[in-house]
């Protein structure tokens, strides 16, 4: 038999290491938090005139994602990235071009959700679980999970010093050439599918290629109970490092410890992303997820009450094992839960709902800190929705689809017999 890590798969893997760095996540995440305070001061808008922004490209990502994760599951990936990582590359330096007026800032920003839906992780999740059965986790955490947190931790570091010398424009002028740059031609030479991988998943053959539909799976308690989970997390996770930098300057601290939060929280999600694939292919259980949703819960609450630089790191380094393993835990249970048949098309619906919620919450936090003055009422709410989503995640059922430990390599499948069938849909 094949290993798994063969030149081809290994290629992909750095393919979606590198799509994840300078991906939707890092590239939006990790600098609105930076943009913020310079374009709303120069142009004398409100922090939820300009937090919506991330609402409108999340319900765009949201609306497109579980059609372009049916085109992944039929066309494949490739031809869904590339387009979507050079139209990704051109909007962002559009956003180099505004001039003040709030219809066209919204507007460039539907173009962001529409591009990202496509550079999303729908598809490398798809490609990943097809050519890694044994090691998916940890291929699913490496590609996806060190991607984003080096991007995460690399961009409040070179952004921020750009913003600081040349301007927030200049700031979109480089995170377009490194899309463009990078991103593009990486992904062209090193992203293709598994031989034989289409082959066998039309034979509907009893392998790891087998699964539910998506309407099966959407009939099951465990795919809501992750939708809402995600949902949750995504409103308050994402919204609280929407608002690091500017939550610590409120409480007095300098931007320079928003920034330095902000890359410890990218660091550490690159060993919370690693460290939660290692345990996800060791054991088949998924209480394995509960100490990657507690986190942020603990995060915030450093966040909030800290009162010296060193503790305020400290939050900044337990969000990040939260932000590292939360959307990975998802990927890989949902190819537990309902398997690969339609894994794209199933985890474009979660990731949608996730994106709605990572668009909501920057809002919700920034209507909160314009009508109070403070970030107190909302970081209360926050952390109770912290602790249901935890609530939610140990409620999960067993895998339908759990690994098999003495398969060695993606493609020689175990029998029908050592896979729980469909039919478990409790």
């Amino acid at each position: 038999m094949t290993a798994e890590w063969t030149g081809k798969s290994t290629g992909v893997v750095i393919a979606g290491l590198t799509g994840s760095a300078l991906g939707a996540g890092p590239v939006i995440f990790y600098t609105l938090p930076l943009l913020m305070r310079p374009i709303t001061t120069e142009f004398h808008w409100g922090l939820a005139d300009f937090s919506i922004v991330q609402g409108i490209s999340s319900i765009t990502v949201a609306v497109t994602s579980p059609f372009l994760g049916y085109l992944t599951d039929r066309w494949g990936a490739r031809a869904i990235m590339l387009p979507g990582i050079l139209a990704f590359g051109i909007v962002n330096f559009l956003l180099s071009l505004l001039n003040g007026s709030l219809t066209e800032l919204y507007i460039f920003w539907f173009f962001i959700g529409l591009s990202a839906a496509f550079v999303g992780p729908v598809a490398y999740s798809k490609l990943i679980s097809a050519w890694f059965f044994r090691h998916r986790g940890l291929a699913l955490g490496i590609s996806l999970g060190v991607g984003g947190g080096i991007g995460g931790a690399l961009m409040p570091l070179v952004i921020g010093p750009i913003i600081f010398a040349h301007g927030w424009r200049a700031a979109y002028w480089t995170l377009s050439g490194a899309i463009i740059v990078i991103s593009l031609p990486v992904a062209y030479f090193l992203l293709y599918e598994p031989e034989g991988w289409r082959s066998r998943e039309k034979a509907a053959l009893p392998t790891d290629a087998m699964g539910m539909t998506a309407a099966e799976a959407r009939k099951t308690r465990n795919f809501w109970l992750l939708t809402i989970a995600q949902f949750i997390g995504a409103i308050t996770l994402l919204g609280v490092l929407a608002h690091s930098v500017n939550l610590l300057t409120v409480r007095g601290f300098t931007p320079q410890i928003g920034i330095a939060v902000l890359s410890a929280a990218g660091l550490t999600s690159i060993v919370g992303r690693i460290v939660s694939g290692y345990f996800l292919d060791r054991i088949d259980s998924p209480r394995v997820s509960l100490i990657f949703f507690l986190a942020p819960l603990i995060a915030t609450l450093l966040l909030q009450y800290g009162s010296t630089p060193p503790v305020i790191i400290l939050g900044g380094i337990v969000l990040g094992i939260g932000l590292g393993a939360e959307g990975e835990i998802v990927s890989y249970f949902i190819s537990r839960y309902f398997g690969l048949r339609a894994l794209a098309e199933i985890y474009s619906y979660t990731y949608g709902i996730f994106v709605i919620g990572a668009g909501v919450g920057p809002f919700v936090f920034g209507a909160s800190y314009d009508a109070n003055h403070s970030y107190t009422p909302i970081l209360t709410i926050c952390q109770i929705g912290m602790a249901i989503s935890v609530i939610l995640m140990a409620s999960l059922g067993r895998y339908t689809f759990p690994a098999v430990r003495d398969t060695e390599t993606a493609g020689h499948a175990p029998a029908t017999s050592q896979v729980a069938q469909p039919a478990a849909l409790e």
